[in-house]
């Protein structure tokens, strides 16, 4: 396995998900949610992502604000979400992959042990 080095802002998103994740804690997990779930979950967070972006474009263009602390954190909080809807869609399709590869080698040596059992 090749060893990975952690960009700097790849560590620093990732803090940014799991404050987001520790937020919600209190829903339980992921693990248990249809993909088809998970998936309306992260179109409704990109709604919301696309929403901070532009709101963040219109302070900037059309009321000549400038770029403000709040607005990168509102920004940053929802792509915090959207990647954390992403990481919980592949977490779960690496168990469902897990248990399907668990099941093949079940029913594979129930075949070996039949065939054991029928000589």
């Amino acid at each position: 396995m090749m060893t990975v080095k952690i960009r700097p802002e790849v560590l620093h998103f990732a803090e940014a998900m799991e404050e987001k994740l520790a937020i919600n804690d209190h829903k339980g997990g992921w693990d248990s949610m249809s993909m088809e779930r998970l998936f309306f979950r992260m179109k409704d967070e990109i709604r919301e992502m696309e929403m901070a972006v532009k709101s963040l474009a219109a302070d900037i263009l059309y009321k000549g604000q400038t770029y403000t602390d709040r607005d990168a954190r509102l920004v940053r909080q929802e792509a915090a979400d959207v990647a954390n809807f992403c990481m919980m869609m592949a977490e779960n399709c690496d168990r469902l992959a897990k248990i399907v590869k668990g099941d093949e080698k079940r029913r594979d040596r129930k075949v070996q042990d039949d065939e054991v059992s029928n000589d």
